[in-house]
């Protein structure tokens, strides 16, 4: 309905605009309707040469640098020596340890990453970090904590009872 409406509407406006246009009242007194030519286009002589194409060299992409800023491992179990066996396994695989200790904050359900606010190198290691440690299954997340004795623990993963090493 609202269709019809605008298309009712389209052609009264058309209508209008052609008695009151002055090109329709010339061409309505002089009693000839104007025409038009279309441009003519010279015929090509024969078909087109081949194009010729170039392939584009292969853009290769610089490997991603591992970005590793130490780790610190903070154990939030009771099972003993959890936090030096993953700092093990950590630097095992090429990422510097800042220190071990307990996790004394608040309960963190699942293993956890944490990095300095405004540090995007610990970000992005803290991304590199849980693609190559698959047991880390939570962040990158903002540390809101502090870690006692360590003036920069760099990134701090919480570990809780699901690593296996």
């Amino acid at each position: 309905m609202g269709l019809l409406a605008v298309v009712v509407v389209a052609l009264v406006v058309l209508g209008v605009y052609s008695f009151a246009s002055p090109a329709a009242q010339e061409a309505g007194s002089t009693g000839t309707t104007p025409t038009t030519t279309a441009p003519s286009v010279a015929p090509t002589s024969g078909p087109l040469p081949p194009l010729s194409v170039t392939p584009l060299p292969p853009v290769e992409e610089a490997p991603a640098t591992p970005v590793r800023v130490p780790v610190t491992v903070l154990n939030a179990t009771q099972v003993g020596g959890l936090a030096a066996d993953v700092a093990g396994s950590l630097a095992g695989q090429g990422w510097p340890t800042a220190g071990v200790g307990e996790y004394q904050g608040s309960e963190v359900a699942t293993t956890t990453v944490f990095f300095s606010e405004g540090d995007e190198a610990q970000r992005q290691s803290a991304v590199q970090l849980m693609d190559a440690f698959p047991q880390v299954t939570v962040g990158p997340s903002l540390r809101f904590f502090e870690v006692p004795g360590v003036a920069d623990p760099g990134l701090v993963v919480v570990v809780t009872g699901e690593w296996q090493p």
